[in-house]
């Protein structure tokens, strides 16, 4: 709507522009009265004069002296009034140009805040599909009856009470925690006491390797189903090192915890049926600035 009326103005600016020169000069004409240029100037004349005789019916314009006869200046009144509607209308074009484009701003910004409130429910919704109908494991691949004593460190980790034993035989442990943050903890704590065990053992002493590997596993899943998938990422990891799946990494972004951990990526594998990325934990403790 505001288009057609600034465009309207713009039209009727222009007319006014044209209109009132052309009265000028017509005006200056008939007071010079050259007989030559009469006959060029009445279809000018019959347009004027109605609007001259418009000027009367508000005010009494005064009479010009000039060459020995009287020139009325309705005319130039009309030309002034022309004039004045030009710029009128120039103004207000502007005016209405400038609410246009105020609105197409207003109306940006507020697809810009429904755009952003759209992403934000679905990052909300991806956020919590990630982190509901979880089951947070911890594995270790460990020769427990070579070394107990390291088997024993691993098995009585500072969050080990708040887990749930699903497998325990001579080579492997796997535990279920309630949280992924007690599964962190417990494994980058277990490690740790492990390693801090070993320096202190002469090198013939049994210091058998052990692998840690860390998955959030589908609710869905049978303890069966889940633990093959456990013995799966464990595989990856290397001597005395952590590992962990893609969907620990999407629930610690979605938690907004990923920043408090050191770990790279160890490429993609296939397991599950699908492509995922596997990563290395780093047994520092996490940061306690995030």
């Amino acid at each position: 709507m505001l288009r057609i009326l600034y465009i309207l103005c713009d039209v009727l600016a222009a007319l006014f522009a044209v209109i009132s020169p052309v009265a000028i000069f017509h005006w200056l004409l008939l007071a010079v009265n050259m007989r030559v240029l009469k006959p060029f100037l009445v279809p000018l004349t019959h347009f004027f004069t109605p609007l001259n005789a418009c000027v009367e019916l508000f005010i009494k314009p005064p009479v010009l002296h000039f060459n020995g006869q009287e020139i009325s200046t309705n005319q130039g009144i009309v030309a002034c009034v022309f004039t004045a509607a030009f710029f009128g209308m120039s103004i207000l074009s502007e005016y209405l140009k400038t609410s246009e484009q105020r609105q197409d701003l207003e109306q940006q910004a507020e697809l810009q805040r429904k755009r952003l409130r759209k992403l934000q429910a679905l990052q909300e919704t991806r956020q919590k599909k990630v982190v509901t109908n979880r089951r947070y494991l911890v594995q270790i691949h460990y020769d427990f009856e070579q070394c107990p004593a390291g088997g024993q460190l691993l098995e009585q980790g500072p969050a080990r009470q708040a887990a749930n034993p699903l497998e325990r035989n001579v080579g492997h442990l796997t535990l279920e925690f309630p949280s992924l943050s007690q599964c962190l903890q417990y494994a980058m704590g277990v490690s740790q006491s492990v390693l801090n065990y070993y320096a202190l053992l002469r090198p013939k002493d049994p210091q058998p390797p052990f692998r840690i590997g860390i998955h959030a596993i589908d609710c869905a899943l049978t303890t069966v189903e889940a633990l093959q998938e456990m013995r799966l990422i464990t595989s990856f990891s290397g001597p005395n090192s952590i590992v962990f799946s893609q969907c620990v990494r999407d629930v610690l972004e979605a938690d907004g915890q990923s920043l408090a951990y050191k770990f790279h990526s160890m490429g993609l594998y296939v397991f599950g049926g699908k492509e995922q990325e596997v990563f290395k934990l780093s047994n520092a403790r996490p940061s306690n600035s995030f």
